[in-house]
């Protein structure tokens, strides 16, 4: 049986295992199974988050099994999941006085610190797992990234080799590695060169360590010894070429922007629709001033995701340059017909949108903008800055008319939160429009239903806070 003949069978062969576990738990059908069977379904269960059916076989598994400290650790694994991290914390502290200790304990155990923010100990701990499993991949991974976070670079180093030894494709690892240390401002970059050089030196032939020392150099602004890196890694295998994008971005960095899109082309022939790529193409031709060409590309990257920020500010930046507005139009409607992210279009286009007095778009971005976020706090985000915008500029009516309009359509649907933040932002551009009736109506109603709102609605304009409607109605309803 080949490698992915192997995999097949026993993806058919976990899927085979919940099936029957769900039949047992409907009533359907009665199996026994046994502690690794149960540990196969725990897992393929928590890898595809179905965490409702993870719990019953967890709960299941601590009955069936309740010498077996793993499947304890998988109910700590599902209390942090679902944010009971003190519930978490307490079933860690009975593991560990009624268990003997395994890594895996402390793993659970350095993920629930990391969460709570108590991350004194982990290293002490992971050395910990160390000692009773030294060729876990999961425990040297984590122990490198902790060494790495904490500058102790001499112990990174022991980590890593320790893994590659064990397991030559540890080496992928270092992948992920280098995108760790790109976006980590608070590395010693110049440890993290010694590091990464001290691998190739005792792997030279490690594609991953060549990489991350690329990054490493990259991170550091030493753009031609990151060049000098990824050449080296494409040497160790012509297949990783991701190095080329990285390549790319050295040269970017460094204002050769022909060479740039010449490496970012070469990384294209690995994955023709990596919008990434396409995007960093366009922003080569954009600091040519080749506006052309940058939306071309930027539009080829939108047209494989539709929702990546990138092609967005692309597109939108070029047409309001251009000030092609027919072309910015047509695509905003595309974008909102497709579910892209209004959010971003909305915070790039509208000051354009109320400057044209195009009010049909600009609704009709704002309403898609408020429907796509789910979080009550961002929607109010997005609608006091919209606020903020039309006072700014002296844009009430523009204002007023879009947020009435939203009252209209679906007040009933609001949350509360959502809909004062709504009246404090009419009431705010109403008083500044000379219109007191209305803003004392709107203020009004918004302060009975959020008094603490009150802040936001005065940081909206200075005059507010001195009208002499507002200080009394503020007056008037303060509950404190």
């Amino acid at each position: 049986m080949n490698d992915f003949e192997e995999n097949d069978y026993e993806q058919k062969d976990s899927e085979e295992l919940i099936q029957r576990f769900q039949d047992m738990i409907n009533g359907e059908a009665t199996y026994y199974f046994d502690s690794e069977e149960l540990e196969i379904i725990v897992n393929e269960l928590l890898e595809d988050m179905d965490l409702p059916l993870a719990e019953e076989a967890v709960e299941y598994a601590v009955k069936q099994y309740p010498t077996d400290s793993y499947f304890r650790l998988m109910r700590v694994r599902l209390l942090i999941l679902d944010a009971s991290l003190e519930e978490a914390e307490s079933e860690l502290d009975e593991i560990e006085a009624s268990f003997p200790l395994t890594h895996e304990f402390y793993l659970e155990k350095v993920l629930l610190l990391r969460i709570l923010e108590k991350d004194e100990d982990v290293l002490e701990l992971l050395e910990k797992a160390y000692v009773l499993a030294p060729d876990d991949p999961e425990v040297l991974l984590s122990l490198i990234y902790e060494a790495i976070s904490r500058n102790e670079m001499d112990k990174a180093v022991k980590y890593m080799e320790t893994a590659i030894e064990a397991d030559d494709s540890f080496e992928e690892k270092l992948f992920t590695i280098a995108n760790y240390i790109e976006e980590n401002e608070n590395l010693d970059y110049d440890d993290a060169i010694k590091f990464f050089s001290s691998l190739t030196n005792k792997f030279p032939l490690c594609t991953g360590a060549w990489f991350a020392l690329g990054s490493a150099y990259k991170s550091a602004g030493q753009f031609e010894k990151a060049i000098e890196a990824y050449l080296y890694t494409l040497s160790t295998d012509d297949n990783a070429l991701v190095a080329y994008y990285n390549i790319g971005n050295a040269y970017f960095e460094m204002g050769e922007y022909e060479k740039a899109r010449e490496a970012y082309l070469k990384n294209l022939k690995d994955d023709s629709t990596d919008y990434l790529t396409l995007n960093a193409i366009a922003h080569c031709y954009q600091s040519e001033n080749n506006e052309t060409e940058a939306l071309r590309y930027f539009q080829k990257s939108f047209n494989i995701n539709e929702n990546n920020p990138g092609a967005i500010i692309g597109i939108t930046t070029i047409f309001i340059n251009l000030k092609k507005t027919e072309e910015l139009l047509i695509f905003i409607n595309k974008a909102i017909e497709l579910d892209a992210d209004s959010y971003q279009l909305f915070s790039l286009t509208a000051p354009y949108l109320i400057e044209g007095q195009h009010i049909g778009q600009l609704k009709h971005l704002f309403y898609s903008a408020l429907n796509q976020v789910i979080d009550n706090e961002e929607k109010e985000e997005l609608i006091y800055s919209f606020g903020e915008l039309c006072c700014e500029n002296g844009d009430y009516n523009v204002g007023i008319e879009v947020l009435e309009n939203k009252i209209e359509e679906d007040e009933e649907e609001d949350d509360e939160e959502v809909m004062d933040a709504v009246y404090y932002v009419l009431a705010a551009l109403y008083f500044l429009n000379n219109q007191p009736k209305e803003g004392e109506k709107y203020l009004e109603l918004a302060l009975i239903m959020n008094f603490v709102g009150y802040t936001d609605f005065i940081e909206l304009h200075p005059d507010l806070e001195s009208n002499p409607s507002v200080k009394k109605l503020v007056k008037l309803h303060n509950p404190f």
